[in-house]
């Protein structure tokens, strides 16, 4: 099993390492879970047709061309044990699953990797097409946002590199598990238009945006020729009752993804700022609802220890393939822990 935030339970501590909002629920989700308690003696739908639906009408396309989840996660090992893929490249560093369900199913996986320039990872469209062509890659896993580097990578570089890809049947498989936390004006509708001109598939979380992850809900949808070789690989019943009847639920929720991402726009602003004037410490700009920090050399060393003896869970980064000890991704949390998160990292620094 991988590595991942949220599995150091201790009392006391604020976490940091895991990127879910603590938002409180709506009256109305609670109530919906409890309905859903008097349907627990009956088989939910086979394939989620009505949640299906759902998600096609919303986003406006066919139901033949949506995929439910559990979670995000399945559905990347879902795509692996479709496509059984002899090679794909990975743009690194990112989240460590899409290797690890490429390896089960005997892929090799290549390694495109971003190069650290200031307060970014430096995303090249030419570069990762040259590296594809020439390892002969049948697909790319990208993260975008990128987790943990924080950064978008926008529509019109996607199609910058796809138009260079040599391989007609290339699969460009996105990850957008973060997308909906700030407000990316018109990418939803770009990314539509693409999906129409290239072999897409495009992953969403709802555990994520919906801060549900005991829930577990993600979809991915593509075009019906790529769908349809995935959806016949999945598992029946793959989704419980209290999934489908949410998925609805939350899909109508505008107004809560608006305050969301008023509230992360703000909260990171925030934190950058402190950030900033915080000595030993540099920042990763982001467009998601968590940021990664790296400590200077010198001060590294026990940092994270020194942190949890005040209070404070933070992402450790070493498991991600071209970071060390000095990496640390931080949540996007509300004011008052926000606050505090800074107050300890400048007294672990002895700022």
């Amino acid at each position: 099993m991988n590595f991942h935030g949220g599995q150091l339970r201790q009392s006391g501590l604020v976490d940091f390492s895991v990127n879910i909002p603590s938002i409180p629920y709506e009256e109305a989700f609670r109530d919906l879970l409890i309905a859903s308690i008097e349907r627990l003696n009956e088989y939910p739908e086979i394939d989620g047709a009505s949640a299906r639906n759902s998600v096609a009408t919303f986003l406006g396309i066919n139901a033949n061309q949506v995929v439910l989840g559990n979670g995000a996660t399945d559905l990347i090992y879902l795509i692996s044990r479709a496509h059984r893929f002899k090679k794909v490249a990975i743009l690194q560093p990112t989240f460590t699953e899409y290797e690890r369900a490429l390896r089960q199913e005997g892929t090799v996986v290549q390694y495109i990797d971003l190069q650290e320039r200031n307060n970014t990872f430096e995303i090249n469209p030419d570069d990762m097409a040259v590296a594809v062509n020439n390892n002969q890659s049948e697909a790319l896993f990208i993260c975008n946002p990128n987790n943990p580097t924080g950064q978008i990578i926008l529509p019109r570089h996607l199609e910058i590199f796809l138009e260079k890809v040599v391989n007609p049947e290339f699969l460009l498989i996105i990850d957008e598990s973060f997308i909906e936390f700030k407000d990316h004006s018109d990418h939803h509708q770009l990314m539509k238009k693409l999906i129409e001109k290239y072999n897409i598939i495009i992953i969403r979380s709802m555990t994520k945006t919906y801060r549900v992850p005991g829930l577990r809900i993600g979809y991915l949808f593509g075009t019906e020729k790529i769908v349809k070789k995935i959806a016949e690989v999945r598992d029946p019943w793959a989704l419980n009752h209290m999934a489908i009847m949410s998925i609805p639920y939350f899909l109508e929720q505008t107004k809560f993804v608006e305050e969301l991402h008023h509230w992360c726009e703000i909260e990171s602003k925030f934190l950058i700022e402190a950030l900033i004037k915080t000595k030993h410490i540099k920042y990763f700009k982001n467009d998601a609802n968590f940021i990664l920090i790296k400590i200077d050399e010198d001060k590294a060393n026990g940092f994270y220890e020194k942190m949890i003896d005040l209070g404070v869970h933070l992402r450790k980064c070493t498991d991600f393939r071209g970071l060390n000890e000095q990496y640390f991704r931080l949540a996007v949390m509300d004011r008052d822990k926000n606050i505090k998160l800074i107050e300890k990292i400048r007294e672990a620094l002895n700022d």
